[in-house]
């Protein structure tokens, strides 16, 4: 007695009909109701494969490395299938000058197209798209380093006293970065199986130094410093209307006579001000040393070596939150030009120091004052975090803080007056368990 059919459709995967292809190239003269035996589907499934040969082995062979795709069953049109397809010819362009744009600037590109159908994208439409046109993110290069937790401790043991007397706004972060203006993201989208080459890497750059306080403000404009001294785009342009404190060196680095040259002048407006600050900067060899005790409303504490990565501010997310956004800046304008040039490196070769010099002001301007605010926190320079880890110390080795406490009396009856509950429960802790160790 033949079995009973169970009634359910068996649609072979896109990998599975391509083995049916297989088949017939090495059995021409096999059958389709054998073939339709073989791979346990319908007949009719059989003849539709084999009349669209070239459509399913054009269709499999684009997506092998794609595991989504070869199990798919049926290759349905898209909703946005318009919009799609217009992103990935724009994709193509680009990279065929390139240009390899990221998930972001994709967005933004698939944004406007969408825009002008009367549709609005989402973040699983970029998904889905990366999915279906089998493309990922390809990252190019990358850096690390570590610094020594026993220098960390010590520094947040003595961090309170070097803080003491000075308000959050008047806690001071100076710091300076290199930045490749012209040089195009490291890391983009492509497809797989492809490689991701985007020409030569512009290496000119600039050094920009920022200034920041604890509460999230920006206590005066970047330091931009650039090899020509009067570029030629700065023709009938005065360099004190730019939006940036503009400097010039030989091989575009700070030195310690640009970094007098911007203190003195904060130096004076703080002095106008009667206001004292507390600036930590690193010990960096534009930062000289004996220029500590110089300014007058000025109290320079230099950070210990090799420490920046934990305990500078501006290393904390504030200067790659600003490179992000300059970035961002360059990408778009990269955009603008790709229906134009002929390549990536005509584009990069048309830009300026006047146009960076914008992005930087504008990149400056767009740091939100809290994600300021957070690094300093993680840096341990807010009154909050100072509380805690004085708490953190006082459980912590009560022998040594009453060595401290007769040290430094001053100070802990200063300690003790802002939270005399508190800190007199802390230290009859202390002194009990002191007292029963002997």
């Amino acid at each position: 007695m033949a079995e009973k059919s169970s009634g359910k459709r068996h649609d072979l995967t896109l990998k599975e009909k391509y083995e049916v292809i297989k088949v017939v190239r090495k059995q021409p003269k096999i059958g389709s109701r054998n073939l339709a035996k073989m791979f346990k589907c319908g007949k009719t499934q059989i003849c539709t494969i084999l009349k669209n040969t070239d459509q399913i082995e054009e269709l499999y062979e684009s997506n092998v490395s794609s595991k989504g795709c070869q199990f798919r069953k049926r290759n349905r049109k898209s909703e946005f299938s318009d919009i799609n397809e217009a992103l990935y010819n724009w994709y193509q362009l680009a990279v065929s000058k390139n240009i390899f744009p990221d998930g972001k600037l994709l967005m933004e590109k698939g944004s406007e197209i969408a825009e002008h159908m009367g549709v609005y994208a989402s973040n699983g439409w970029l998904d889905r798209w990366k999915t279906r046109y089998n493309i990922k993110s390809r990252v190019i290069s990358g850096e690390s380093g570590e610094v020594r937790n026993e220098t960390v401790e010590s520094w947040f043991e003595r961090l309170p006293l070097i803080l003491d007397g000075y308000e959050a706004r008047d806690i001071w972060n100076t710091d300076e970065t290199g930045c490749f203006w012209k040089a195009l993201p490291e890391k983009g989208l492509a497809e797989r199986k492809k490689e991701c080459k985007g020409g030569n890497k512009s290496k000119l750059r600039v050094t920009i130094s920022f200034i920041v306080n604890a509460i999230g403000e920006s206590e005066c404009p970047p330091v931009v410093i650039w090899k020509s001294e009067n570029p030629r785009c700065f023709k009938h342009i005065n360099k004190t209307s730019l939006p940036v404190q503009y400097f010039s060196q030989k091989k575009s680095w700070m030195t310690g006579e640009i970094l007098m040259s911007v203190l003195n002048k904060v130096n004076r407006k703080l002095a106008n001000d009667k206001r004292s600050v507390l600036l930590l900067m690193d010990n960096a060899g534009c930062h000289p040393t004996d220029i500590a005790e110089k300014y007058s409303n000025i109290k320079i504490v230099y950070l210990p070596p090799n420490t920046t990565s934990k305990l500078q501010p501006l290393d904390l997310g504030i200067i790659k939150t600003f490179k992000t956004y300059y970035r961002t800046f360059l990408m778009r304008y990269i955009i603008t030009k790709v229906e134009e040039c002929t390549a990536a490196a005509e584009v990069i070769k048309s830009l300026n120091i006047l146009q960076a010099i914008g992005w930087i002001a504008e990149a400056w301007k767009l740091i939100d004052p809290m994600t300021i605010k957070k690094c300093f926190r993680k840096a341990g320079m807010l009154d909050r975090e100072l509380a805690v880890r004085q708490l953190q110390v006082l459980t912590e080795d009560p022998v040594r803080q009453l060595q401290v406490l007769t040290e430094d009396p001053v100070r802990q009856l200063q300690v003790l007056t802002e939270d005399p509950v508190r800190q007199l429960q802390v230290l009859t802790e202390s002194c009990t368990t002191t007292s029963g160790s002997h």
